[in-house]
Parts: structure tokens; C-alpha cells; sequence
């Protein structure tokens, strides 16, 4: 597992890969006791929610799942035999911010054979 997070049309991995629950709840509480106390604090961010990209974070779990990636050492690569490669995305935006077409991401996700 290795968690995202999408901000203002941007993305920043939080985690790499790793199979240790202990070591994403942490890297969460330590995002959640340095974040903002609020999205609607002031009034400009009132006015103009944070949006996110969702493009942008398929293509960067695309990369961290991709199996070019793990060339040369692939099958010993960080997903063992018995893992899969899925993207679960939590979603809470009504709209997305993409720098490109969203339908060219999701067929290259279904080329390389990953779940989302």
C-alpha cells in the first residue's frame, strides 16, 4: 500500500510502498497534526475550495504500480506474487482539475492491468 493526497490540483505521495499498517497510520496522524485546522478558514479559501486533480493522481499511482518500474528485478520487485495492483480513490470534490484527458489515463491503467 502507499497512500496519495490531492490538494489544489496537485499531488504528493505520503508513503511508498509498503506492506507495515503501522507505518501509514503514522505518516496519517503526522499529516493530520501538521495540516490546516480548516479548508474554509478565511474567506479567499471560502470563496475558492481546494480542488483536486484526479488525472494527476492516477498518473502518479500508475507510476508507483507500474511494472517498467520494477525492471530489471521484477517478480522480486515490491508487490509480491501473491499481490495486486488497485488504486482506491476517496474521493470528496465535485468537480476534478485535470491537465489532461482523464479516458487516456484509465486506458493506460487497464493496459498495465491495474484494478481501479
Amino acid at each position: 500500500m502507499s497512500l496519495v493526497q490531492m490538494r489544489s490540483g496537485k499531488v504528493q505521495k505520503l508513503s511508498e510502498m509498503s506492506g507495515t499498517i503501522r507505518h501509514h497510520v503514522d505518516v496519517i496522524k503526522s499529516k493530520l497534526e501538521t495540516a490546516p485546522a480548516g479548508v474554509w478558514e478565511d474567506e479567499s479559501t471560502r470563496l475558492m475550495p481546494q480542488a483536486a486533480s484526479l488525472q494527476n493522481a492516477m498518473e502518479v499511482s500508475l507510476q508507483t504500480l507500474s511494472f517498467s518500474n520494477f525492471w530489471p528485478c521484477w517478480p522480486c520487485s515490491q508487490i509480491p506474487s501473491y499481490g495486486c495492483r488497485e488504486i482506491l480513490i476517496v474521493f470528496g470534490n465535485i468537480c476534478t482539475i485535470d491537465p489532461g484527458d482523464v479516458d487516456e489515463t484509465i486506458q493506460r491503467l487497464k493496459r498495465e492491468k491495474i484494478k481501479f
